[in-house]
Parts: structure tokens; C-alpha cells; sequence
């Protein structure tokens, strides 16, 4: 699940295997994503980073090109590609005319790695969702390890 609130995003995941979650505060203002861990034994623990500068939510790079238009849970949005579908630098990204994204797909065969909105909720946000819960023990990880982390840092 994907929560947006005042340059704020929350981004909740958990796995089908294990049910395990990982829940993902990202303030865009300050550049910095805490990462809040739901898996049993390590829950009340987080780890910050700094995201990269180039790093935006939802700006798509200059040579993204408009494809077509398409429906994702029942809201209207634009495709949008990135590289030649087929390779492995490909990108595909569905986002609504308020830039929230609805389906990502990448990768060779244009499949391969993403997400697509199965119900899309237009509600006010809580402030409290988008903060590092009281009680809560964050690691803040310095930046020269932070390259460290696979697929974070440039």
C-alpha cells in the first residue's frame, strides 16, 4: 500500500511467502527514508538513510515518452515509457493525471519486476501514519555505508 500526505509517503510491503513486512516512511522534503521492520523479533526497530539527490517519487526522467492511455482499479492513467521495451533498462509506468502511480513494470520483457494498484482510496491521510512510531529504536545508517545498501545509492 502506498500513502502520500504533504510531501510525505508511506509505502507498506509484505511478502506472500512468510507474511513478513517492511514498512517505508520517506520524507521527500528532507531526502530521508526510515525503513520500519515487521518482522517477528525486530519489531519496535528501524534503520534511516538518505535517499539519493537525484531521487524523486513520482518525476519521471526528461526522455520518458507518452505511449497510450489505460485503466488501473477503475482510475484512468497514462503510460508512460522508459529505454526500448524488452531490455533489461526498461520501464513502464501507469500514473494518473495527479501523478499517483498506479502500475510499474520493468525489466526484459517489460514484466519481469513491478507493481500494479488493485483499489485506489482518495481520503484524508492521517498525519500520525506518516511518523516513526513512539517507542521506536532508529539506527541512522552514515552515509558512506549507505552505498553498502543494493540498489539505494548511485
Amino acid at each position: 500500500m502506498i500513502a502520500h500526505r504533504q510531501g510525505r509517503v508511506r509505502i507498506d510491503v509484505s511478502t506472500q511467502q512468510d507474511g513478513s513486512a517492511l514498512t517505508g516512511l520517506l520524507d521527500l522534503r528532507s531526502h530521508r527514508m526510515t525503513l520500519l521492520s515487521g518482522v517477528t523479533g525486530m519489531e519496535g526497530m528501524a534503520v534511516e538513510v538518505d535517499l539519493p539527490p537525484k531521487f524523486r517519487f513520482l518525476d519521471l526522467p526528461p526522455q520518458a515518452q507518452f505511449v497510450g492511455a489505460d485503466m488501473v482499479a477503475t482510475e484512468p492513467c497514462g503510460v508512460w515509457r522508459v529505454g526500448e521495451k524488452g531490455t533489461s533498462k526498461s520501464l513502464e509506468v501507469c500514473l494518473t493525471d495527479d501523478g499517483i502511480p498506479l502500475r510499474m513494470r520493468g525489466g526484459p520483457g517489460g514484466d519481469s519486476a513491478g507493481f500494479e494498484v488493485t483499489e485506489l482510496e482518495r481520503v484524508a491521510q492521517d498525519p500520525a501514519r506518516f511518523a516513526v512510531p513512539a517507542g521506536t529504536s532508529v539506527t541512522r545508517i552514515p552515509r558512506g555505508m549507505q552505498k553498502l545498501l543494493p540498489g539505494l545509492m548511485e
